[in-house]
């Protein structure tokens, strides 16, 4: 028996603290692979995490769209994608346009539609950043496709043009472009100022302007260089509860130094607050919530008000307390006032100043006179009128029997 019970308690331990399976997608490119590792990791004391690769962006995201992954890194779609759901932004990717110096002058800003004409072009895979924006501007008519020797696998043949999207150049990555330069697009002393960059931004939303600094590629540049920049999202999709997407949020914020740790630009975005109207996709319910997490409360916002409102009713209160009691005591310094009345004419009568009938003239007055102030309710019908009643009746019975005569002064 206490075998049994000792197997039940483990079962239901075991229950208790199995962890939520979920499914992450991503690319093939870094950080992004990085991150989904780094995140298996972190998450592994809340959510088992495992993590599927995707060679395609359009397979990654139809696979988190149709639920085959509770979780994908994305780029920031163009527009909005039907069933996706924003998580949280992870990092951003920088357009790096590389030509090779016999064919440009890097002393010079030139123009992308002239970079592109002057040799063979790789812009990555079809679907990537680099490869959408190519296919964009052709279609705004800022670039003649025609005019573009895009080459499919950069290995096939060496080109004279990269541009890519990417996290920042490794000293080996840099080291292995010897012929190449980091060519910018346009003046970085125009930013703000319309430059073409902003531009771009403004067509395309999902598209920020980014300067590279002076230094950061010493053998390929050594100027700051005017760029675009693309933010990388951890998205989900409805069918994923708000209480996961909260606590995903949390661990990766709760974490944000170890995952920042891959790359600079992941370590600028995790830290930030990053809600941004250049976001295109709509907030999951669980992201909100962790948005609100800090926000005032329902007294703590209309504190001040509720202040004032209490303070009122508190004000009211007392001043009709006040108005009360001085009504009442009006009424009873006015009963009292008859009570005097009735005092003066028993003095009266028994001093022989005046008549019997005129004492029952005056009582009976006095009675009825109060008697209708009761019943217009301008006397209250307490103990004072009691009293005034039981007074005015008492002089009544009184007159009834003769008083002694008053004896003669000095007799």
């Amino acid at each position: 028996m206490k075998t049994a019970a000792l197997w039940a308690c483990l079962l239901l331990l075991g229950a208790c603290s199995e962890q939520t399976a979920l499914r992450i997608g991503t690319g093939p490119e870094e950080p992004a692979a990085q991150i989904a590792k780094a995140l298996r990791e972190h998450f592994a004391g809340r959510f088992r995490l495992s993590v599927t690769e995707y060679k395609d962006l359009e397979q990654l995201t139809a696979a988190v769209q149709k639920g085959e992954v509770e979780f994908a890194i994305i780029e920031q779609p163009q527009q909005h994608l039907p069933d996706l759901q924003l998580v949280t932004p992870l990092f951003r990717s920088v357009l790096h346009v590389m030509i090779r110096r016999s064919l440009y002058d890097c002393s010079e800003p030139v123009s992308l539609t002239d970079m592109v004409s002057r040799g063979k072009v790789y812009a990555g895979v079809a679907g990537t950043a680099g490869y959408q924006l190519l296919e964009a501007l052709s279609s705004a008519g800022w670039l003649p496709m025609e005019r573009i020797n895009l080459l499919d696998n950069p290995f096939e043949e060496d080109p004279d043009v990269f541009i890519q999207f990417g996290g920042f150049l490794s000293r080996d990555a840099e080291s292995r472009l010897p012929d190449f330069c980091l060519a910018s697009l346009g003046d970085v002393a125009q930013l703000g100022r319309g430059a073409w960059a902003e531009g771009v931004s403004y067509r395309y939303p999902h598209l920020t302007p980014f300067v590279l600094p002076a230094g950061i590629y010493p053998s390929l540049t050594d100027e700051p260089v005017l760029s675009l920049a693309v933010t990388h999202l951890l998205v989900t999709n409805a069918e994923v509860s708000a209480d996961v997407v909260y606590d995903a949020i949390s661990l990766v914020k709760a974490h944000a130094n170890e995952i920042g740790a891959i790359d600079p630009l992941v370590n600028a975005t995790v830290h930030e607050n990053f809600i941004d109207e250049r976001l295109n996709l709509p907030l999951h319910p669980g992201t909100h919530r962790y948005l609100q997490r800090n926000a005032p409360t329902f007294l703590e916002r209309y504190a001040e008000l509720l202040a004032f409102v209490i303070t009122a009713l508190v004000a009211a209160t007392s001043a009709a307390v006040a108005i009360v009691r001085i009504r009442r005591q009006t009424k009873k310094d006015r009963i009292d006032a008859y009570m005097n009345e009735l005092m003066a004419v028993r003095a009266a009568y028994a001093s022989g100043a005046c008549s019997l009938s005129h004492l029952w003239q005056t009582v009976s007055a006095l009675q009825a006179t109060v008697t209708q102030l009761v019943v217009e309710e301008r006397l209250m019908a307490d103990t004072t009128f009691i009293a005034f009643l039981t007074l005015s009746n008492q002089i009544l019975n009184e007159a009834r029997e003769p008083y002694p005569p008053v004896a003669p002064s000095g007799a």
